[in-house]
């Protein structure tokens, strides 16, 4: 059974790695569209820099650049929920085929 921990602890460490950088990511995608807004604020021009959102979405009855803090949230809230998804099936799907590998390296 020890080879089952070791290959089992291999899937859970290199699941850690993969939802770290995933969530690197996720915030460095997510702060892009916060670049300019902080730059207004550290050295504002004469006129304000576009605004830009993480991805193109249309609102039916609403202004994406009136309302930029409300569908910055609600943008962020997808792409972070998305990416919450992706992690947990992607982490499983590593540990259950390490475990799947520690059980035949245990059987011979």
């Amino acid at each position: 059974m020890n080879v089952l921990d070791q290959i089992t602890n291999e899937g859970t460490t290199l699941a850690t790695i993969y939802r770290k950088c995933l969530w690197l990511t996720v915030t460095l995608f997510v702060s892009l569209s916060l670049y300019n807004p902080l730059v207004d604020l550290i050295a504002p021009l004469n006129e304000t820099r576009p605004r830009q959102h993480l991805f193109h979405v249309n609102y039916l009855f609403l202004d994406e650049m009136e309302y930029f803090w409300p569908v910055f949230v609600h943008l962020s809230f997808v792409a972070v929920a998305t990416v919450i998804i992706i992690i947990t099936i992607d982490s499983l799907y590593i540990v259950i085929i390490h475990h799947a590998c520690g059980m035949f390296a245990a059987c011979g």
